[in-house]
């Protein structure tokens, strides 16, 4: 008959467990606490010698604080880890479990808070107390804090400081804690990126604005492109964070690389409100009204060309009420009323022109505005502002670098009314362009015909206004010629001229 195993006297159990592989004596011990306690040491030990001690990290990963102090009794270093560095020590593994209780053990034995991560790029370890913790949970920073974790640690010099990781994160309790410890706000990783003032204005966070600039950092610092705090501000955040801006001492005539000053942004504000608010309180201010960036543009014109169709009437409203040129014209010779007239907007462009707006000034294609209007795409207001500008005095007969006229522009959309309202006003219909081609040449190369209007009835416009429907280029082309079959929007048009006499 056997003797049982804890019967046997210690230095024999150790004499017979010895010959045990580490996995079988992991699961002998599981089987009784009284062989877990006699044994424990010795299976920490063995770890020790064969890995190095891989189960601190296997037990931290795990939350065993038993587990990890066995380690550490026996001799286990507490900042282990394998000689490629591919693995976490255990301290950042407490940290990236959120742990607290087990992070205090680790920096109590001797964990360096200022360990690299596993290849210097994985987050640190105070960063990653900072981004795992909540928006007010101090109590692991401050503890990695209190045991010398560095508040300007990188671990890489490509990698960003905590401080900028607490302000990306919004967490205002936590640049407070960093500044306190000695964070620095001057840092030169900033210079290649987003300051956290910079941060801080973005998202119109007040409290975190006043601790950077309380802390020494400089309202008008500049980011990588230029733009200082009050230009980010004014483009992407609120007029209460411009004014304490302004406050704060940031000079509002500061100008970009591009020669652009904050006024230019706070007219890109996607937030109309806001965008309106600020801009009247710059123009307060005595921002420049006339400045001119590298492309020549005003703050009117460069609201103008990135409004698209989203133009912001209470904007353009203040810019000329602060004594916005009308006439201004960017390095492409496109005035306000350009920029308007594109978009086709009638009741836009009929105050621009009451304001003094010439309807015949030329951009550098020697283009007008009516050229803009017959371009555009809003296809039914098109007419309307064509009216506007011809009773305003627009050349029906102005012909642009290319030897094109604003008729040969409303054949090429298929305008009807544009067209009719050009004859009326005087439009020559007997027109050539550089390369020989009529109105109707035009009409039969349409590239984006309007969807609503009637062709058979241009055509008939053109016919009984005089219009030769067999006239040639000087290569000999006709309109009907120029029709191309395999476009199904013409079969019609096509056989109507052939009804009309036309040939190729």
């Amino acid at each position: 008959m056997g003797v049982p195993l804890l019967a046997l006297p210690q230095e024999v159990i150790l004499l017979i467990t010895n010959q045990l592989t580490n996995s079988d004596l992991f699961h002998l011990l599981q089987v009784n606490h009284m062989l877990y306690n006699l044994l424990i040491a010795d299976l920490c030990m063995r770890d020790i010698i064969s890995t190095g001690g891989r189960a601190l990290l296997w037990c931290a990963q795990r939350g065993a604080r038993s587990g990890v102090l066995n380690m550490l009794e026996a001799g286990a270093d507490v900042n282990f880890r394998p000689h490629d560095r591919s693995t976490r020590p255990a301290l950042q593994v407490a940290v990236d479990n959120k742990n607290t209780a087990l992070v205090e053990l680790l920096l109590d034995r001797g964990a360096n808070p200022n360990e690299p991560g596993s290849d210097g790029y994985d987050p640190r370890i105070l960063e990653g107390a900072i981004q795992r913790s909540g928006k007010d949970d101090l109590e692991m920073i401050t503890l990695l804090l209190d045991y010398g974790a560095d508040p300007n640690f990188r671990g890489n010099p490509k990698m960003y400081p905590p401080l900028y990781i607490a302000t990306s994160l919004w967490h205002t309790s936590k640049i407070a804690l960093l500044l306190a410890r000695g964070a620095a706000i001057s840092d030169p990783v900033f210079t290649k990126a987003q300051h956290p003032l910079h941060t801080a204005a973005l998202r119109s966070e007040a409290g975190m604005i006043k601790l950077l600039v309380d802390a020494g950092c400089e309202v008008g610092i500049r980011d990588l492109y230029g733009k200082t705090t009050l230009m980010q501000a004014a483009e992407h955040a609120s007029k209460e964070t411009v004014q304490m801006l302004l406050d704060l001492g940031a000079d509002p005539h500061l100008k970009q690389p591009d020669r652009s000053n904050a006024l230019f942004g706070a007219l890109l504000n996607k937030d109309k409100t806001q965008s309106i608010a600020i801009t009247r309180l710059l123009l307060d201010r005595g921002v420049d009204v006339s400045a001119r960036d590298n492309s020549q543009r005003t703050p009117l014109l460069h609201a103008l060309f990135h409004s698209g169709s989203d133009l912001c009437l209470g904007n353009m409203d203040a810019l000329v009420e602060f004594g916005a040129d009308i006439s201004a014209q960017d390095e492409e010779g496109r005035s306000v009323l350009h920029y308007v007239a594109k978009q086709a907007k009638p009741a836009v462009v009929k105050w621009i022109c009451s304001l003094g707006a010439d309807v015949n000034r030329c951009d550098s294609l020697d283009e007008t505005p009516i050229f803009y209007v017959l371009q555009s795409s809003a296809h039914s207001s098109k007419a309307a502002t064509v009216r506007i500008l011809l009773d305003q005095g627009a050349d029906a007969n102005h012909i642009n670098m290319l030897g094109q006229t604003p008729l040969m522009f409303a054949a090429s959309t298929w305008s009807v009314e544009s067209a009719r309202l050009l004859i009326k006003h005087g439009a020559n219909v007997h027109c050539k362009d550089l390369e020989g081609k009529t109105p109707l040449h035009w009409f039969a190369t349409a590239n984006y015909p309007s969807p609503t209007d009637d062709p058979q009835s241009l055509i008939g416009l053109f016919i009984s206004s005089g219009v030769e429907v067999n006239a040639r280029t000087p290569a000999g082309v006709t309109a009907l010629s120029m029709i191309s079959d395999l476009r199904p929007i013409m079969k019609k048009p096509k056989n109507f001229l052939i009804q009309k006499g036309a040939t190729t």
